[in-house]
């Protein structure tokens, strides 16, 4: 499994295997606001910021 880098932004692709889900699972959890939504840095570029993962994943571990 890859690990979640210190900062940045990461593809919709390492998003899945990091967490070792599908896409359509990566993409029904941003629909429904089960997990943070991407940032489209332009037209067919869309990634994620690890910062928002990384607050979701400490408040996923803290239950707030």
């Amino acid at each position: 499994m890859d690990t979640l880098p210190e900062s940045g932004y990461m593809r919709p692709a390492q998003v899945v295997r990091h967490f070792q889900i599908s896409e359509s699972t990566l993409w029904n959890w941003v629909k429904n606001g089960k997990f943070p939504k991407p940032d489209r840095l332009s037209d067919g570029v869309t990634r994620f910021d690890v910062a928002d993962i990384r607050l979701w994943i400490q408040n996923r571990k803290t239950g707030s």
